[in-house]
């Protein structure tokens, strides 16, 4: 714990030296969408695959959009939420102006200026060690999320929705191994080279997701995956048009 006090308060100190226009973070954001519907808008294949049953969904509904990572385009979210270096620093480029930026404090600021330059944007602090219980307090997310999906969860919660929905949650497994491997099939709905883990590996990823997501139950957040995803136990497919 002390060791990430001491991150976080140089990572704040260098980002005020460095120019950022406001620092603010999720404790901003507390209950700023309460009682309404959010839809979270992840990175799954069958994003690609029921955009048509997605865009009816939103369209009747009206839900707050958070997205995650690279939506390439698809939908401009009202809030975007981005957790890692990587994807931040490669697929940054394609966040819209008119989406409430969401960063996690583990993105480097040298990343983050070369991205977006002094460009405003929320703090997401974190303590997300593998293992510790999901909670909130004092504008910093605790617990193990492993995925940005699961984060935006959390951050919908905080948020004040008073339901949540999830597309493109789909997991490692879903498609097979060898479908991802030979290009049949895709991890993500947009256009990357995407080497897929081991099988073993792969398995492993769904497994701690699926605890994750319990937690997240279990801490009292509702929500529903409402596209094919490996996670059945939080699967409804009858919300979108589409059904199955």
């Amino acid at each position: 714990m002390e060791e990430w006090r001491l991150f976080n308060d140089s990572w704040k100190a260098e980002n005020i030296v460095k120019g950022a226009v406001f620092m603010r973070t999720i404790k901003d954001l507390i209950g700023k969408e309460k009682g309404k519907s959010i839809l979270i808008l992840c990175t799954g294949s069958t994003v690609k695959e029921k955009k048509k049953d997605i865009d009816v969904f939103i369209e009747k509904e009206r839900p707050v959009l958070i997205g995650v990572n690279n939506l390439s385009g698809f939908w401009v979210p009202d809030y975007h939420i981005w957790t890692n270096n990587g994807r931040f620093r490669t697929f940054g480029k394609n966040i819209k102006s008119k989406s409430t930026l969401l960063l996690g404090s583990n993105i480097s600021i040298k990343v983050i200026n070369n991205t977006i330059g002094t460009r405003d944007y929320i703090v997401l602090e974190r303590v997300d060690r593998e293992g510790s219980p999901i909670d909130y307090r004092n504008g910093v997310i605790y617990g193990y999320h492993r995925t940005v999906g699961c984060v935006a969860i959390t951050v919908s919660y905080l948020l004040g929705a008073k339901e949540i929905n999830i597309v493109g949650m789909d997991g490692h497994t879903l498609n097979s191994y060898e479908d991802v491997r030979s290009g049949r099939k895709a991890h993500h709905f947009y256009d990357e080279k995407y080497v897929p883990y081991s099988p073993e590996i792969c398995v492993k990823k769904d497994e701690i997701t699926k605890s994750v997501l319990q937690n997240l139950k279990n801490y009292g957040i509702n929500f529903n995956i409402i596209t094919p995803t490996v996670f059945k136990k939080f699967y409804d497919g009858n919300k979108l048009s589409g059904g199955k």
